[in-house]
């Protein structure tokens, strides 16, 4: 990944979340105080604090191994149903495997060369909102709480990487 960002198993303990908040609170303190900070947030987190739709580009800041599959899939030559996909993905969680559906009954809808689109989207939607949504609400909480959301808006994700950590250098 090219920086930091919640993670998914964040939301598995109300500590993990308060600490979440807490550095929300934490980096809004130093953004108000003008304090650079050490830290290079990534891109599609970024956009995220910013209100900026995130899109299947942003799976590279993500997992870039991710990202090589998803375009693998949208360029497929021969017939997607090939590479025997359901609209579902498989984790590791503490040692089990679990699966989630990306989209209703998705284990009962193979991907194919028609709704390929639809399945990276969904994919896309997963990993970059659903998943990650409840460890990046704990952080925008703090974060908000000592930055007003309209001020952040008025930011792209570069300027917001400056106002952080003054330049993609390290300090």
């Amino acid at each position: 990944t090219s920086g930091i960002f919640p993670s998914p198993r964040a939301s598995d303990t109300q500590e993990s979340l308060l600490l979440l908040e807490l550095m929300g609170m934490m980096v809004g303190k130093a953004l108000y105080e003008g304090i650079l900070q050490d830290i290079n947030l990534a891109p599609f987190f970024a956009a995220k604090i910013l209100g900026i739709p995130r899109t299947i580009d942003d799976i590279a800041s993500l997992d870039e191994e991710l990202h090589r599959g998803c375009v693998q899939v949208l360029e497929y030559d021969g017939n997607v149903a090939d590479l025997c996909l359901d609209f579902t993905v498989s984790e590791d969680v503490y040692g089990q495997i679990v699966t989630k559906e990306l989209i209703r009954d998705g284990e009962n809808i193979e991907v194919n060369n028609e709704n390929r689109r639809v399945y990276v989207h969904a994919l896309a939607d997963y990993y970059l909102n659903r998943r990650l949504a409840v460890p990046m609400r704990a952080f925008m909480t703090g974060l908000t709480k000592i930055i007003n959301k309209r001020w952040l808006s008025l930011f792209t994700v570069k300027e917001l990487q400056l106002l952080l950590n003054g330049g993609e250098a390290p300090i």
